[in-house]
């Protein structure tokens, strides 16, 4: 059971773009999302900036603007 268990947990990482990003921008990660809804704003951006490599807080936060 662990293993199938694996390798979901796997699959959806990598479908959802998390494991591995091929994103430049956070314009790419939210055209490709359709929307970002969270319980809260630091939430939305976390979600934006866990799939862009090397990105921070002011470069998500600087592109919401």
């Amino acid at each position: 059971m662990e293993k199938k268990d694996n390798l979901i947990s796997n699959k959806r990482l990598f479908s959802q773009k998390i494991a591995a990003t091929e994103f430049k921008t956070e314009k790419e990660i939210v055209s490709w999302m359709g929307a970002v809804q969270a319980q809260n704003y630091s939430l939305s951006k976390w979600a934006i900036g866990l799939r862009l490599s090397d990105s921070d807080e002011q470069m998500v936060e600087s592109s919401l603007d």
